[in-house]
């Protein structure tokens, strides 16, 4: 199953409130057997959408934390 644009679109939030919906759903039982398999299918693909963002996330903050690194003979702060 591949992921769809709109997929590659949502937000943590919204995968994150819609996956705690698939969940309630079968803990409550709601679910019929006919459902059950495409519920279970949508909330893999919303795993798989949350692990982008955390990768994404993870990439950007250590670049982040990289660009504070003073460059290779540059004084840092207090050294002068």
């Amino acid at each position: 199953m591949s992921t769809t644009s709109a997929d590659e679109e949502t937000s943590w939030a919204a995968a994150v409130d819609e996956l705690e919906d698939i969940l309630r759903a079968i803990e409550d039982e709601q679910l019929d057997i006919d459902s059950l398999g495409p519920q279970v299918e949508r909330a893999a693909t919303l795993i798989r959408t949350c692990r982008s963002i955390l990768d994404e996330t993870g990439i950007r903050v250590r670049e982040a934390l990289v660009s504070l690194e003073p460059e290779q003979g540059e004084p840092e702060q207090g050294d002068a």
